[in-house]
C-alpha cells in the first residue's frame, strides 16, 4: 500500500521521479492547501477501499449448519466515501 507522500507525488507528477531536494520545495513550499487537502481525501478514499475489499475478501464465516450466500457487495459498499471530507 502507497504512503500518502508518494501518493501525493505520484499524484502530481506521475512516473516523474523527483530528488530529495525538490520533494522537500514542493511539501514546504509549491503545493498549495486545497491541492494538499483534495491528496488527502483521495489518499483516506483509497485505504477505505483497499481495506473493504480486504475485508470482504476475507470474510470467515462460523458454524456452517444452514445454506448461505455471502453479498461482497453489502461489505465493500459499507463505508459509505463521500464521508471522507
Amino acid at each position: 500500500m502507497i504512503i500518502a507522500k508518494d501518493f501525493l507525488l505520484e499524484q502530481n507528477f506521475g512516473d516523474n521521479k523527483l530528488t530529495k531536494k525538490e520533494e522537500d520545495v514542493y511539501f514546504d513550499s509549491v503545493i498549495g492547501h486545497n491541492a494538499y487537502i483534495k491528496g488527502m481525501i483521495d489518499f483516506a478514499k483509497m485505504h477505505v477501499k483497499e481495506a473493504l475489499k480486504s475485508a470482504s475478501e476475507n470474510l470467515i464465516i462460523e458454524g456452517h449448519s444452514f445454506e448461505y450466500e455471502l453479498d461482497k457487495s453489502s461489505v465493500l459498499n459499507s463505508y459509505n466515501l463521500d464521508n471522507i471530507k
